[in-house]
Order: C-alpha cells, then sequence, then structure tokens
C-alpha cells in the first residue's frame, strides 16, 4: 500500500509539472541499451523471437519504438492516459 501511495503521488506530481527531459532521455537510453544488450545472448533472442510471434510484432519491433520515443509524446500521454483507478502493482 505504502509502495502504491508513493507511485500514485509521484505520477500525480509528473502529470501537473511535467517530466525532466534529461530524466526522460536517459531512462529511455536505459531502457534501449538493457533490450539491445539482450540479443548479445542465443537464449534471449530465441525467447524475444518467440514472445514476439505471439504478440505479432517483428524482433525488432520493439528496439525500433524505444528509439522512436518522444518526450513531448510522452508527456502528453502521461498527461492523458494514466489513470489511477486503473492502476496496479
Amino acid at each position: 500500500d505504502a509502495v502504491m501511495a508513493e507511485f500514485l503521488k509521484e505520477t500525480s506530481r509528473l502529470q501537473k509539472e511535467g517530466m525532466a527531459r534529461d530524466d526522460f532521455e536517459t531512462a529511455k537510453r536505459a531502457v534501449y541499451g538493457r533490450i539491445a544488450a539482450s540479443y548479445d545472448s542465443v537464449e534471449n533472442v530465441a525467447n524475444n523471437i518467440a514472445g514476439c510471434r505471439f504478440m505479432d510484432i517483428g524482433p525488432f519491433d520493439t528496439i525500433d519504438a524505444i528509439a522512436a520515443a518522444d518526450f513531448d509524446r510522452a508527456q502528453e500521454r502521461l498527461a492523458t492516459h494514466f489513470a489511477p483507478e486503473s492502476s496496479a502493482l
């Protein structure tokens, strides 16, 4: 309960004040790097391909989407799409 309360508090703050562009770019690079590094392992590549097949997406669609992530669009989506009543941890 405490973790969820803190999550909702921070999300509310970000909706009101906006995200820091530097924080967004840092997170984007970290996620991109983690996904790119997963292609260094044959086992991870096999799991990624199988998962993509089940989701009907290409094996590089995720990394392309991360690379294309845009700060302004992310900020807009945070403001318009996040609903605390639909959140779960």
